[in-house]
């Protein structure tokens, strides 16, 4: 009778015990999601702005960011015309299909980022002439790709880049005003072009 008892006494800890578990893979799940909604814009599923300055220091801080990269600072041209003539909700397709190309074209090592509104930043592995020549082809490749908005209607956009070479022992700030002047100039220059240095 005793050993019955153990026996009962056992198998209910365990079944308590698995039930713990299960509750607890269940709030590590839902950390988990909390977490991707708190990092990720939920439009684009693009890093959102604080999530990625805080993954670049973390990779500088551990001497996972190379000496050298490019930072690109991209914006949609014409944006609150596509707004403005096709709604609101045509310029959220705009904006996903500008990060998709941006995310399905970034290199191993690469960070794409929404910092807001029609404007996305980029960190790329090595100095600018080393990716001169890719964000050329992914500038023209967003000039190119029509966009599908409002049941498959389809409309052009380009994009305007601003990229320089961030020597990651300066000041990101610092490299992120240099390429938003050359995103500036780019504009002011007739658009849909890279301006770097």
């Amino acid at each position: 009778m005793i050993l019955a008892n153990e026996i009962q006494t056992q198998i209910r800890y365990e079944d308590l015990l698995k039930k713990h578990v299960e509750q607890i893979e269940n709030l590590r799940r839902e950390v988990s999601v909390w977490r991707e909604r708190a990092e990720r814009d939920g439009l684009t599923q693009c890093l959102r702005r604080e999530a990625f300055v805080e993954l670049i220091e973390s990779r500088r801080n551990f001497g996972l960011l190379p000496q050298q990269t490019t930072l690109v600072i991209i914006d949609i041209d014409h944006f609150k015309k596509v707004n403005d003539t096709h709604g609101h909700q045509a310029g959220d397709e705009a904006l996903k299909h500008v990060a998709r190309i941006l995310k399905t074209n970034t290199p191993e090592g690469g960070l794409v980022c929404r910092m807001g509104g029609e404007e996305f930043v980029m960190v790329l592995p090595q100095g600018v002439e080393a990716n001169r020549n890719f964000l050329e082809a992914l500038r023209l490749q967003l000039a190119t790709t029509p966009c599908r908005i409002n049941q498959g209607e389809k409309i052009s956009l380009t994009a305007s880049f601003g990229a320089v070479t961030w020597n990651t022992d300066t000041s990101m700030m610092r490299a992120s005003a240099d390429a938003d002047a050359l995103l500036y100039r780019a504009k002011h220059e007739g658009r849909n072009r890279l301006v770097a240095a």
